[in-house]
């Protein structure tokens, strides 16, 4: 049923109605000013922070962007932050603003000062807040804000784009050096690093078939490890294999699991993108399943990459995650269940006498949101 909804979908409206493209804080960035605050709302395995940066970086605003993640004892600190940006032109981002819920109403009073004109703010200034859906993040910092729902792409090839649009200035950064021999390693093994951490972003989807325990891998991982590999590619002659794999699967990805089997899966997986002789690089052949579909194409420009990746499937085929094709039947139920379940739950209904205390349509929605 799901894949027929989206056939139905993309026939009717087109394809690009079907596809979450990637968020780009350059084309958001416009409609932003310094009275209007810009909320990301989180999901599992999100994490805005690297495109913040990133994009901070772009407008050469880095040293000038403040960040502070709220919790116990960190309001204060945070409304000393916004206090000496809102007269400098700084940025200011404020995470996790579903941790600090007791300080939520000064926060509130804050946001409101902005658009009431009480206190003077510089035109450069922004605020940029990261919370989980919560019941206690004030209504009107919402309803003033520009929201943006931040989730990692659904689907094996949506997370590869998503992936190498945000590393897109990174793909040629080892072009020169040593013969092109570094360029070789480090856009052969940087496609298998974001196949590696799709995957283990996907197997999610199975629950209990792809991990014992969920875990929330996202974007701060990949790029802790894609620094890993650009310095041993670079620092290296001969790469060490036993080293990248061991900070790679143990460290970087492996800091997350706490359940051994799925610690030795981790591995398991790493070891067919990080191969120990090589082959991945060497091997033109080399293929990452059996079917042959995925692979890490011939070394080329950031276009030709792009071209590879818009051209995969759009339905992932179980094997790619080392897993049998009946482990779809699963994933289809509980998807087709939800579906099910978020289409009769929103349908409008005819309260009869005696139903004071039925529901509206719209507190339907909001309980689901």
């Amino acid at each position: 049923l799901v894949f027929a909804t989206a056939k139905y979908v993309e026939e009717k409206m087109g394809r690009s109605f079907t596809e979450s493209p990637p968020i780009q804080l350059s084309e958001i960035y416009p409609d932003t000013d310094y009275q209007t605050p810009v909320i990301f709302v989180l999901s599992s395995g999100s994490d805005p922070t690297g495109s913040l940066i990133k994009f901070a970086e772009e407008m050469n605003y880095l040293s000038r962007l403040q960040s502070i993640s709220l919790g116990q004892g960190q309001g204060p600190v945070a409304e000393k932050y916004i206090s000496m940006a809102i007269k400098k032109g700084d940025w200011v981002c404020c995470m996790n603003c579903h941790l600090a819920i007791s300080w939520m109403p000064a926060l509130d009073k804050i946001v409101d000062e902005f658009s009431t004109g009480a206190v003077t703010v510089d035109e450069h200034f922004r605020l940029w807040l990261t919370s989980m859906p919560s019941a206690q993040f004030p209504v009107a910092v919402l309803q003033n804000g520009i929201k943006l729902t931040y989730e990692p792409p659904k689907g094996l090839r949506a997370n590869l784009i998503g992936t190498f649009t945000m590393l897109a200035e990174e793909w040629d950064c080892c072009d020169a050096g040593r013969d092109g021999r570094d360029q070789l390693y480090w856009k052969k093994l940087l496609v298998g690093l974001a196949f590696f951490h799709a995957v283990v972003q996907e197997r999610r989807k199975y629950r209990a078939l792809g991990w014992n325990i969920l875990y929330e891998f996202n974007t701060s991982d990949i790029l802790c490890a894609k620094d890993v590999l650009k310095m041993f590619t670079k620092n290296f002659e001969d790469m060490p294999w036993d080293a990248l794999t061991y900070v790679s699967g143990h460290v970087n990805y492996g800091g997350r699991v706490t359940d051994d089997n799925d610690r030795k899966s981790l591995m398991c997986i790493l070891a067919r993108y990080y191969t120990s002789d090589g082959r991945v690089v060497d091997d033109a052949d080399y293929k990452f399943s059996e079917s042959g579909t995925y692979f890490s194409p011939p070394v080329g420009s950031y276009d030709d990459l792009m071209t590879y990746l818009r051209n995969l499937p759009t339905i992932d085929n179980p094997e790619v995650f080392g897993m049998h094709a009946n482990a779809n039947i699963a994933f289809q139920l509980n998807e087709t269940r939800t579906l099910y379940e978020t289409v009769l739950g929103i349908q409008p209904r005819v309260a009869g006498a005696g139903s004071a205390d039925a529901k509206t349509p719209e507190e339907i929605v909001d309980d689901i949101a």
